[in-house]
């Protein structure tokens, strides 16, 4: 199986995704800013989502979800109004002014909250679930299991977009000291709500296409 498997144009194509600046990307700089270990847990629970597209790919869910109006609206409509809702939640951090000194019990709140919007954010997205079904059945080797393939494809998108996203969280932590600064985190929330806000509208006034 692996030396039917292409995998330098699967690599080729997965990593030229991974490395395209998104709201994803926005997230973990966001978080990381916060504290390395928000970023990190922002990171493991976009990179965990890729799990739910592919075998939501591989069971066709994707064929359905690309065939029905209905359906693909209203996942547009779910992952719109939750990046219009972090859009809002950045606002609101740039108007009140946010604070990054927490206590123990509000960091294990806020590591949760990095984890679960990661993680939503990435299964939300109808998008990338039609994307993984339009990118994944390429590489698929006839006689072998399509969910276990699309596992171990989902797997290879999961360690690099780790390993990308990882070293934003770690350069964003060298440079913390600098970005500490409250203009400098008004500038990240105002950019971070603006991104969320546009991505969300686009999303939701977009073709399928």
């Amino acid at each position: 199986m692996l030396e039917l498997f292409p995998w330098t144009s699967f690599l080729v194509a997965i990593t030229l995704l991974t490395l395209t600046p998104g709201v994803d990307t926005m997230m973990v700089l966001r978080r990381s800013v916060s504290s390395q270990s928000q970023g990190l847990l922002a990171s493991f629970g976009i990179c965990l989502g890729l799990f739910v597209h592919g075998a939501l790919s591989a069971l066709g869910v994707a064929a359905i979800l690309a065939s029905s109006e209905q359906l693909f609206s209203f996942m547009k409509i779910l992952g719109s109004g939750y990046l219009i809702f972090l859009a809002l939640q950045a606002f609101k951090d740039l108007w009140i002014g946010r604070s990054l000194m927490l206590d123990s019990v509000a960091e294990q709140s806020a590591l949760r909250s990095a984890f679960y919007q990661g993680f939503l954010n990435n299964v939300f997205n109808p998008k990338t679930l039609l994307f993984y079904m339009a990118l994944l059945p390429q590489f698929l080797v006839p006689g072998f299991s399509p969910l276990l393939q699309s596992f171990m494809m989902a797997l290879i998108h999961f360690c690099i977009a780790m390993v990308w996203q990882g070293g934003l969280v770690f350069g964003v932590n060298r440079a913390r000291n600098l970005l500490l600064s409250k203009r400098v985190i008004r500038v990240l929330d105002g950019l971070s709500g603006s991104v969320y806000l546009l991505f969300g509208l686009r999303l939701m006034l977009g073709e399928r296409n």
